[in-house]
């Protein structure tokens, strides 16, 4: 039986979740929440600008919430209506996250965070091809933009990676930065970490690169592991050369982001981020 969710918030994110929802097997998108007037952009999908209106007209079993720290504040008048509930990741501190976990315990309600790299196909890969090595030495991963992005947001998504992928906890952490002219904002981020099971890694994240770049590196019993998280590509090297490893592309992210949010939906075991992963990379970097 297919879920009904309603998305709130309808900025540049929520629009590919729109498009996913509207084809699923798994979901139905029952409403569209946004603060702004704007009956063009959902077609035959109801809209509100009114939270209340929407909550007592349509039933729904699921929220995802993009916009985050915009919609923060309409969060705790959904909670009598919904059992699931995804979140965008948005700037926030540590002591916010624990109040939402708190929220949401108390009213039994599943919560999620919506880290997507987690699906990029190339971790789906890694995590087929790690599952035959006995250790995992070290994690380089590198993120580099040519336009103006919020590098925290980044960082957190990469260190919730590099925990998925290490199925361990983050025991050292250090941070190294460099400021704009003015001082306002970073132009790039160096953390290095280290992990309980032993494993090393260093993720840099720079606005400053000419062209996109994403990658990840590991380095394990069986060799050295080179993702193009961009690309799609993967590569293996050893003392023997390299290798052209398969990559489980046929997944878009977003799709195998809301197939894992319907398996927690249904009560089943998913890959998704929770609250928690989200604190603890929170903690890493205040």
């Amino acid at each position: 039986m297919k879920k009904r969710v309603a998305i709130i918030g309808f900025g540049n994110d929520a629009k590919h979740y729109y498009n996913e929802l509207r084809r699923s097997e798994h979901f139905e998108l029952a409403a569209v929440f946004d603060g702004v007037k704007n009956s063009e952009i959902c077609g035959r999908i109801p809209f509100y600008d009114n939270i209340n209106d929407l909550l007592e007209s349509v039933r729904i079993d699921a929220l995802i919430v993009t916009d985050t720290h915009k919609y923060l504040n309409l969060i705790p008048k959904c909670l009598n209506f919904i059992k699931f509930i995804m979140l965008d990741p948005w700037l926030c501190k540590s002591g916010e996250i624990r109040e939402l976990k708190y929220c949401f315990k108390s009213q039994n309600i599943g919560a999620y965070m919506a880290f997507i790299d987690r699906f990029n196909p190339i971790i789906a890969s890694i995590k087929k091809e790690l599952a035959k090595e006995k250790d995992i030495f070290s994690i380089n991963i590198a993120r580099g933009f040519s336009r103006g992005v919020n590098l925290q947001l980044e960082i957190l998504q990469n260190i919730d990676v590099a925990r998925f992928i290490t199925g361990s906890e983050i025991i050292f952490s250090n941070k190294v930065s460099i400021q704009n002219d003015d001082k306002r904002s970073e132009t790039d981020s160096l953390f290095q970490l280290k992990f309980k099971n032993q494993t090393l890694a260093s993720i840099h994240n720079s606005k400053r690169f000419k062209a996109e770049r994403f990658t990840i590196e590991f380095a394990a019993n069986g060799g050295v592991y080179f993702g193009d998280m961009l690309g799609l590509k993967l590569n293996k090297y050893t003392l023997d050369g390299q290798q052209n490893l398969k990559v489980y592309g046929d997944v878009s992210p977003i799709k195998a982001l809301l197939n894992e949010f319907y398996q927690a939906c249904c009560g089943a075991k998913s890959d998704l981020s929770t609250l928690e992963d989200a604190l603890k990379a929170q903690e890493v970097c205040e």
